[in-house]
This record gives C-alpha cells, structure tokens and sequence, in this order.
C-alpha cells in the first residue's frame, strides 16, 4: 500500500519529461506509482475525518540509551541505532493498552475492526514517493528486533523486492519525518487504519522545572524531546483518545527497559541476515 504523505508537503515527482507550454511552464506527468500514491490520499481524506493532534515527549533515557549502546550495536549489526525503533517499541506497548488506535474502520457498515496484533507499518522514502510496507506481529518484537526489522523492510523496499504480504495487512503506521529534519508534520492516514504517527526530528531543547518551596526556585534544565504527531479518524476517536494516546507512548519511552532489550543485540538476526524475516515474529509469545 502506498505511504501517506504530508498535507503541506507532497513532492509532485513525476516521470522526469514534460510537456513546455506557451509561457515557459513545464507540464510534468506523475509516474505510475506517484498516481497510484495521489488516489490512495484521496481516497482516504473522502473517506474519513482527519484531525492531528501533537504531544512532547521527553526521550532523556532513550538518548541515552543510544549514547551507551549505539556503537555497540552498529559493530554487531551494521545498523545505525534510531530514535524510531523506540518510538516503535513504545506505539506498540501503547496499542496493546489501548487498541481503539489498533484498528480499521469501515465507514460503509460503521462497523471498526479491532486487531489483536500489532502489523507496524514503516514509511519508506523512495526516490519515487513514499512507500509503507508493514512489519508484521510487531508487538512480538524487542526493541533491537525492530530496529533490525525496519532497517530490513526500508531496504527490501528501495529495492523494488517487496511482495503484496508486506504492503497489505497494516494496522498502525510510523513515519519517520524527523529525519529530513521536519519538526511538526500532519499525516494523512493509511486508509483504513485510524492511526498514524509521525515523528518529528528529535532535538535538545530548554524545559523548565519547579524548584521546591518559592516560585523563584525553578530553573531551565537541557531535555532531549520531539513532538509526536498523531492523526487519528474522528469517526472513531475523540482528540482527548488521541491525546492519552500520545501520552501513553511518552510514558513508555520515558520508563521501559530499552537497555535491558538493546542488550539483546547478539540474540537476533546480524546485518547479514536481516533481509530476510526475522526468526519468530510470527510465532514468539508477546513479551511483557
């Protein structure tokens, strides 16, 4: 299925010959998959109500993380550790607590389809366009699992290798825009998914913290954080959903044991191995 793309900034790529027009103006037509990307955004803006609703979220223990095990994790894997396969981590710990966002909608029945796993869909930025291809049982999935995971399907994407099982069956959707350096985006959705996260680039900013016993107390203290971006089908779910939604994926991120997961490294598949699916993600038990 082909990626959303952001309402404010969609590419126009075309197939790199136009038609000159009188006035100098050169008429571009769109590939076939640029065309096939613009019916898909249509048709999902026609069929649902689309609002976006943005939430800061601290990612101080995640950066850390990074800073302690992402060398580590480069030599064995070959893979940069990102911002994302935690942000992945926590949106799916966040579906299984709240799986009203873990689902499809069909405006036609009114009916909502709730699904039990989690298939992550990963937005893929192709010369051509934005391509999702979708991880599925992602929820199966420890943190260095999915960043192994995501690394594999971007690259089976840019190759042109992937197959109908791994653009079909998504039912939530990250895309990564922070790392073109966008610092709010508005997603449109993966019709018929309800939920879309984008994630804005991840920067060291000035929050203010209360100090005890007078106002004049407090002081600015550095935070590493980004701005979650989720849009989400009114049809189905309310801005306050939305909201203790993004909350929910803050917590994780500010609290779960990413260290313990990352450690786990040697236990999944090396960069030799990641074209291929991951060992058990289809039938290891859901961790904790």
């Amino acid at each position: 299925m082909m990626a959303p793309t952001s309402r404010a900034t969609g590419t126009g790529i075309g197939t790199g010959t136009g038609a000159q027009t009188g006035t100098g103006a050169v008429v571009v037509p769109l590939s076939r998959r640029r065309s096939a990307i613009a019916r898909h955004m249509r048709a999902s803006l026609a069929a649902s109500a689309q609002l976006t609703c943005g939430v800061r979220v601290g990612l101080d223990e995640v950066m850390a993380v990074r800073a302690a095990a992402g060398h580590h994790f480069r030599e064995a894997t070959g893979i940069a550790l990102s911002p994302l396969a935690f942000v992945a981590r926590a949106t799916c710990l966040a579906l299984r607590d709240m799986p009203l966002f873990n689902s499809t909608f069909d405006a036609e029945t009114g009916a909502r389809t709730e699904h039990e796993q989690v298939n992550l869909g990963i937005a893929v930025d192709t010369e051509d366009g934005l391509v999702v291809a979708n991880l599925k049982h992602a929820d199966r999935l420890h943190t260095a699992e999915l960043a192994l995971g995501i690394a594999a399907m971007a690259e089976k994407v840019r190759a042109g290798k992937t197959r109908i099982e791994d653009v079909t069956g998504g039912t939530f959707t990250l895309s990564n825009t922070g790392s073109r350096g966008s610092t709010f985006d508005t997603p449109i959705l993966n019709w018929p998914e309800v939920g879309i996260i984008a994630v804005p680039v991840v920067q060291r900013e000035p929050r203010w913290e209360d100090g005890e016993g007078s106002e004049d107390g407090g002081r600015f203290v550095p935070e590493w954080s980004t701005v979650l971006c989720l849009t989400y089908d009114h049809q189905v779910a309310d801005g306050a959903d939305a909201a203790r939604f993004l909350q929910r994926v803050g917590s994780y991120l500010a609290t779960w044991k990413f260290a313990d997961e990352i450690g786990k490294t040697a236990a999944v598949s090396a960069r030799s191995d990641i074209g291929q699916a991951l060992p058990g993600a289809a039938t290891a038990e859901p961790r904790p």
